[in-house]
């Protein structure tokens, strides 16, 4: 994966093909948050097919506000190029369009964690 950066005026791309356990482990964390989000959303819209939605399924969901979610995801980038840069470096470099095109990335990330243990599970099959 690549990612470009403005740093310093001048923009600087990084490069990383590899990943450390302590990125799959928060890939995997970060995805489970996403996904338990998107289950309780939801739920919420199949509870207003009828009528009105269900206001406590939110209500009882403790949902992360949007900085915890930015902030998670950066974390996550960072820990995926094995701090070539900063928390700061890359809050302050990453260009943007839209909130999504940011946690894409976390979602690029999780998608190579994914195939990487799908490999893992085809080479432990064929040992056994």
């Amino acid at each position: 994966m690549e990612i470009t950066l403005k740093i310093d005026g001048k923009e600087k791309q990084f490069n990383q093909q590899k990943v450390n356990f302590v990125t799959m482990r928060k890939a995997l964390s970060w995805f489970d948050d996403f996904q338990k989000s998107a289950e309780v959303l939801k739920e919420y819209i199949d509870s207003g097919i009828d009528g009105e939605p269900d206001e406590e399924i939110l209500n009882n969901f403790q949902k992360k506000d949007e900085y915890e979610q930015l902030k998670e995801t950066a974390e996550l980038i960072v820990s995926y190029f094995d701090n070539q840069f900063s928390f700061d470096e890359l809050i302050n470099g990453l260009y943007v369009n839209t909130i999504s095109e940011f946690h894409s990335i976390g979602y690029e990330i999780v998608s190579e964690v994914m195939m990487l243990m799908d490999e893992n599970n085809e080479v432990t099959k064929k040992k056994s």
